[in-house]
C-alpha cells in the first residue's frame, strides 16, 4: 500500500478568508451558495486563489468569487458576482443563475442597454452599424 504525498498549502492560503471551512461547503451543491461567495468577495488573495484553480484544473468549485466548471475543451468562468454593481453575489435558485444581484441592479443595467441602442453606435465602434 502507497501513500500519495499531499504537498503543504501555498502560502497564500494562510490569508484567505476560507482558511479552515469545510471544503465541501464550496462545491457546485453549496447549501448556501451565497454566503460562500460573499465570503470569496471580501477575501485578500482572490485572485490567487482564482490563478491557483485555473491552474490545477479544479471544477464544480467557488474558487475566486466565481464558479470553476469543466467544459468538453476547457475549464469556464461562470460569474456569481453582479454584472451592474459588482459588489454582490447573483441570485441563485436550483433551475436559475442570473446575472444581477437583484430588480435595482437589473433595471439599471436594462436601461443602460435601452439607451445605448437609442444614442447608436459610438464613435470608434468597429460593429456593424445596427448590430447590437
Amino acid at each position: 500500500m502507497s501513500e500519495r504525498a499531499v504537498s503543504a498549502p501555498p502560502d497564500w492560503w494562510r490569508q484567505a478568508a476560507c482558511a479552515g471551512s469545510d471544503a465541501n461547503w464550496w462545491t457546485g451543491d453549496c447549501p448556501d451558495r451565497i454566503q460562500a461567495v460573499r465570503i470569496c468577495l471580501g477575501c485578500p488573495v482572490r485572485e490567487a486563489c482564482l490563478a491557483d484553480g485555473l491552474a490545477n484544473g479544479d471544477t464544480g468549485v467557488v474558487r475566486g468569487g466565481v464558479m470553476l466548471h469543466r467544459s468538453r475543451r476547457r475549464t469556464e468562468v461562470i460569474h456569481l458576482v453582479c454584472a451592474q454593481c459588482g459588489c454582490q453575489p447573483v441570485r441563485f435558485s436550483r433551475t436559475y443563475q442570473g446575472l444581477y444581484c437583484g430588480r435595482r441592479c437589473s433595471a439599471i443595467a436594462r436601461s443602460r442597454r435601452a439607451a445605448d441602442r437609442r444614442d447608436g453606435p459610438v464613435a470608434g465602434d468597429h460593429r456593424r452599424p445596427g448590430f447590437r
